[in-house]
């Protein structure tokens, strides 16, 4: 440590604190919309739905399954894409909604 001490008021603290927080709240908020409007290639799409390669390819050649691009031979998925498919698809348990009585899960 150098042995420099800074002196500074409560309000002056509490303006320097204020201004981090919206800086970095302001940093977050952008990085969440980076990532909603990336574009995953098949490999990272599947690992991120959880299932294999060859499930998103059968789902493809079926006409089903989340929405997306093909560009030559690439294909990709919008993360925004595969969240919105994957709540769709998702199925409600009796106990889900014995628990909740109305509120979905």
């Amino acid at each position: 440590m150098n042995g420099n001490v800074i002196i500074i008021s409560p309000d002056a603290l509490s303006a320097l604190v204020t201004k981090a927080v919206r800086a970095g709240v302001k940093d977050a908020l952008a990085d969440v919309a980076r990532s909603k409007n990336e574009h995953l290639r098949e490999a990272d799409a599947a690992a991120y739905l959880g299932v294999a390669p060859n499930t998103l390819r059968m789902w493809r050649s079926q006409g089903r399954g989340p929405a997306y691009r093909k560009m030559g031979k690439a294909v990709t998925y919008a993360r925004a894409e595969l969240d919105a498919w994957s709540i769709h698809n998702r199925t409600l348990t009796a106990d889900c909604l014995e628990i909740r009585r109305g509120t979905p899960c």
